[in-house]
Parts: structure tokens; sequence; C-alpha cells
């Protein structure tokens, strides 16, 4: 059994054609589903790294600008206790920012692993299995990624169906050419000169 992964960066799988899946799959084929998966991913994309540049710009300047209003605040009416705002403000945010974070990613996974299981039920018959898989930054994998990739079409392949298809191409054809009957002539057999004509004299 073989694999490759097919990672998503910035939001879309890789879609190259790798020639592991040769034998399995063509570059049409694989390019078609790869769209699919693609088309699906768009309309329900993961959540966006935390440790992307837009993710930690948006969380330090919505914590800048908490800090800063608190501060104004207690500058112009000399209260305190404003300061507690911070930190349940914070707690608020992060709470509200784990739920929508977990929410798309439950939609991402359902829809990538519903359509695996349609292309699945097609595909297992040529030894062929779509999984959707976590991949971690040090992970090894056949194919080129970033550091920050997470998610990946793992598409496993059975060798065993070629050498088992290759076998049975060439035993129906030796099968065709031992047992399939002489031709037949349409043309009156000859009868043999020495055989035994019944108005013949003896």
């Amino acid at each position: 059994m073989k694999s490759i992964h097919c990672v998503m960066s910035h939001r879309h799988f890789d879609n190259q054609y790798t020639f592991d899946l040769d034998g399995f799959m063509t570059a049409q084929e694989f390019a078609s589903t790869m769209t699919a998966f693609n088309e699906v991913a768009q309309h329900n994309p993961p959540p966006p790294s935390l440790s992307s540049g837009t993710s930690t710009a948006l969380i330090a300047s919505f914590s800048t600008l908490i800090i800063l209003t608190v501060i104004g605040s207690i500058h112009y009416t000399h209260h305190l206790y404003f300061i507690l705002v911070i930190p349940f403000t914070l707690i608020s945010f992060s709470c509200i920012l784990m739920g929508w974070r977990r929410r798309l990613k439950k939609k991402f996974e359902h829809a990538i692993i519903h359509l695996c299981s349609c292309m699945n039920a097609t595909e297992n018959v040529r030894g062929i299995n779509f999984r959707l898989s976590k991949l971690s930054p040090g992970s090894n994998s056949s194919t080129h990624y970033q550091k920050s990739a997470y998610y990946a079409i793992t598409i496993e392949f059975d060798e065993r169906y070629n050498l088992l298809h290759h076998f049975s191409t060439m035993n129906g054809s030796n099968y065709k050419s031992i047992c399939s009957p002489p031709a037949y002539s349409q043309s009156s057999p000859t009868i043999p000169q020495t055989s035994y004509q019944p108005n013949e004299k003896l």
C-alpha cells in the first residue's frame, strides 16, 4: 500500500500530478478529482492558522485597542476598576474566537470527509482510497509543502490491484488463444480417396 499527500496551502489542495499515480489515475482524472476537493474547500474553508501574519496582526490590534480604551477611560474618569475590563474582555474574545474556529473546522472536515466517502464509493474497486489527514509541520511526506500546512488529502492506492488486473488480462488472452475453436470453413469437406463408397463394388 502506497500513499501520497496532497497538502493544503493557502486554502488550496496541491493538484500537481505525480508519477506514483501512474497506472491508477490519469492526469485528467487526478485534476478533476482535486478540483472537486478545492471547490468544497472554497465553499467551506478551514479556520485560518493562528501563526499566520494576518491572524497575529488582528489579535494584536484588538488587544491594543482594548488596552488603550481602558487606559483612556481610567484617565478621564479616574476609576481604577476599569482595569478589570481588560482580562474579562480578553477572555470573552478568546472564547468567541475559539468557538468560531471550532465551527469552521467542524464544517470543513465534515464537507471533505463526505466528499471522500463519495469518491471511495466508486474508486475503491480500483484500489484507490481517499481520506482527510492532519499533518504536523515536521512530518515527512512525498510532496512539497510549507511549514504551516496542516490538512492534506491522502490518496492511498494498492499496487496489488494493478498486478491482479495484469494477470487477469494475460490469463484471459491465453485462454482465448488456447480454447478458441478452429476456424470453420464453409466449403464442402473433401472425402479421402481411400474411404469406402456405398455404391462401389467390392
